[in-house]
């Protein structure tokens, strides 16, 4: 960073990055019990691993929570790209699994570096300069593009919301009959920094 280079143990960014000291940085270890047939057929009612779409998912939290880790932590090719290490992610926070994506953040980051061009830094890079203090005595470019806002139309794309017969939003639960009128419209968009 900076021309600079910095030796950090993998629990330093981990403790930057507001991860608890009690989260296991071991992924492999923290998520051994994982397992990607019975978890997709948990939250899907599927048995089919290789076909994974995002409407699949019947709880429409995980699949708000989904949409949030390929925003903002992992992103992907697209929405519907269901990979396993987004599924892992959705099983800890089901299972309350503490554990820390710092070894799977980094080489990300480290990979979508090109040589002699500016970062953009993310929240979450900014996070671990700060904490070393290097905001202060370095210059900094900010991003410059428009936020990205998460709307009413993704929220339809994702099948989380529908206008139901008298035009209001509506949250939907997946295949299920239940839904929910949503009581102030202007609620529904979430504002994203990338």
């Amino acid at each position: 960073m900076f021309n600079k280079d910095y030796n950090l143990t993998w629990s330093e960014p981990s403790t930057c990055l507001g991860f608890d000291k009690d989260c296991e940085l071991d992924i492999d270890h923290a998520l051994q019990n994982f397992d990607l047939a019975k978890f997709w057929k948990l939250i899907t009612c599927s048995n089919n691993l290789f076909v994974r779409r995002l409407f699949q998912i019947h709880n429409p939290t995980l699949r708000f929570i989904y949409i949030w880790i390929i925003v903002t932590l992992l992103p992907g090719r697209s929405m519907d790209d269901i990979g396993c290490k987004k599924l892992q992610i959705l099983y800890a926070m089901v299972n309350k699994i503490k554990f820390s994506l710092v070894k799977w953040l980094v080489p990300l980051w480290i990979s979508s570096i090109a040589p002699s061009m500016p970062i953009c830094f993310t929240s979450l890079i900014t996070r671990i300069v700060e904490s070393l203090g290097l905001l202060e005595t370095n210059e900094v470019e900010c991003i410059q593009d428009d936020k990205s806002i998460l709307g009413e139309q993704m929220f339809r794309s994702a099948n989380l919301t529908k206008r139901g017969p008298r035009n209001g939003l509506k949250m939907i639960y997946g295949n299920h009959p239940i839904e929910v009128s949503l009581p102030d419209e202007n609620l529904g968009c979430i504002m994203l920094h990338h």
